[in-house]
């Protein structure tokens, strides 16, 4: 059972395709926790979903005044996804750091919720979840104190040494996504193209890497998992189409072709390719 928590006024579709994301790759079960405001919104778009309305006293955010209610909620449930849509709020950050202070579960962290520990890395580092952080290179600038420009000058090192700082995992998204695991395991992810530098791609990620967790999948295995699917689907849609044309929801359509092709052995001509 899969909780994802995400939304705010205007980004409701992150919180859809994050939460469609995580059910659509397996999770037996998606709860999307949604501020109140926006629950009306949510219940008309997904029907596979569950929401959980989380009291937001009319604001359509969610803030720190609702972390009893969301922790009493997720105690009995196996992963948290949390981030996409949220907004930069400080209430809302605030409330994202209790959470991931407080609670034991495997956490995905994505967007927003990464943006929550700016100025605060130390806390992931204290608190030792078993958390995997999937940033673009922005998100990790602002969470590391760097400039975009030398995290992507050397994407492989400021990856390596973030797991080193914080015993997170990391998914580090990019051309040929940088995967690194809280034992120092690297892995270069060789799926994907510039189709997916588009709003949402990263939503559907973090659903896909959190639907795979939720299956017994290791936090390196759902990270690889994740992101080579993700950038597979990619790869098959711009052989048919365009690299302009992508929508972020197509990724949802073209997942369980890239499943059977992974399993029947297809996929094995764009590892070559990447060679």
């Amino acid at each position: 059972h899969v909780v994802v928590i995400a939304g705010s006024p205007g980004k409701t579709g992150a919180a859809s395709m994050t939460s469609l994301a995580a059910l659509k790759i397996g999770a037996g079960l998606v709860t999307l926790l949604i501020p109140a405001s926006l629950n009306p919104i949510m219940e008309m778009k997904l029907t596979e979903v569950m929401t959980y309305p989380v009291s937001d006293k009319g604001t359509g955010y969610f803030s720190f005044s609702a972390y009893k209610e969301i922790a009493d909620f997720v105690g009995d449930k196996d992963v948290i996804v949390i981030g996409p849509g949220l907004s930069q709020k400080p209430d809302t950050a605030a409330l994202v750091r209790k959470l991931y202070q407080t609670i034991n579960k495997p956490f995905v962290i994505d967007a927003d919720g990464i943006n929550a520990f700016q100025g605060h890395a130390d806390l992931i580092s204290k608190t030792k979840r078993k958390a995997i952080f999937t940033p673009h290179p922005g998100e990790l600038s602002r969470l590391m104190g760097m400039t975009t420009k030398e995290i992507n000058n050397d994407r492989i090192g400021v990856g390596i040494q973030f797991v080193r700082d914080t015993g997170a995992n990391l998914v580090l998204k990019g051309a040929r996504t940088v995967i690194v695991s809280d034992k120092g395991e690297l892995y270069i992810n060789p799926t994907g193209n510039p189709a997916l530098a588009k709003g949402g791609s990263g939503d559907i990620l973090s659903g896909f890497v959190g639907g795979a967790l939720s299956q017994g999948y290791s936090m390196v295995e759902a990270s690889l998992l994740g992101a080579y699917l993700h950038g597979y689907i990619a790869d098959t849609w711009v052989e048919r189409n365009t690299d302009m044309d992508l929508l972020a929801g197509d990724l949802l359509c073209g997942l369980g072709e890239a499943i059977r092709d992974i399993r029947d052995g297809k996929d094995r001509i764009y590892i070559e390719k990447s060679l």
